[in-house]
């Protein structure tokens, strides 16, 4: 897993910035080793269910309470700049080192390795729920939709997805993927209706 990884952002970093330049790091530093991915107890309270890649200690539920404003701000504005096919915008509001995890964790430590995380998520994400949990998070639901720009998908995106995000001095400190809830969940939302939204698409695949 960690070659392919490796492999595939470097891939990202030739083909995503070699036409935009690589800002302040050659293509060469541009790639992001994995951590090894710690499997969660199904049902457990930190790490989430069975399909979680959230690690032990993230919350996977919200208290049913309205997300921090300025933390709310800076998730949207994130998924407005990644909606918009704009990586470096959408790389911008992590913090350096960051934690993210999307399957395999890693540390986002330099300009270059937050562009190509960005842009290895294929999928826009425009947020529905944004809800407080724990230990300062949000919880996040979206609905999945194509993006422009490098990396970006354009078609197979689509259905709900959702993230435990931390934002700090308002930039993003903690993004962790969480397993969706199962259709019909209490206080889980309907999926909107598939019209444009002023948050736009943000892609999380």
């Amino acid at each position: 897993m960690r070659s392919a990884l490796t492999a595939t952002l470097a891939v990202l970093a030739l083909g995503a910035l070699a036409g935009c330049g690589a800002g302040d790091e050659s293509v060469a530093t541009l790639s992001i080793t994995s951590t090894p991915s710690t499997p969660s107890a199904p049902g457990g309270g930190g790490g989430g269910g069975t399909g979680s890649v959230a690690p032990p200690g993230v919350p996977t539920t919200s208290e049913g309470k309205p997300a921090d404003a300025a933390s709310a701000r800076v998730i949207r504005g994130w998924s407005r700049a990644l909606g918009r096919g704009d990586v470096r915008r959408a790389a911008w509001f992590f913090a350096l080192p960051s934690r993210v995890r999307n399957g395999a964790s890693l540390v986002l430590d330099t300009p270059g390795k937050r562009v190509l995380f960005n842009a290895a998520l294929p999928c826009g994400a425009r947020p529905t729920k944004l809800e407080r949990a724990q230990d300062g998070y949000t919880i996040v639901d979206y609905q999945l939709g194509d993006r422009p720009g490098p990396g970006g998908s354009t078609g197979g995106c689509a259905g709900p997805a959702r993230t435990a995000i931390r934002v700090r001095d308002g930039r993003i400190v903690d993004w962790y993927r969480l397993e969706n809830p199962p259709s019909g969940t209490p206080g889980t939302p309907p999926s909107p209706p598939p019209e444009s939204s002023p948050d736009g698409p943000a892609r999380i695949t």
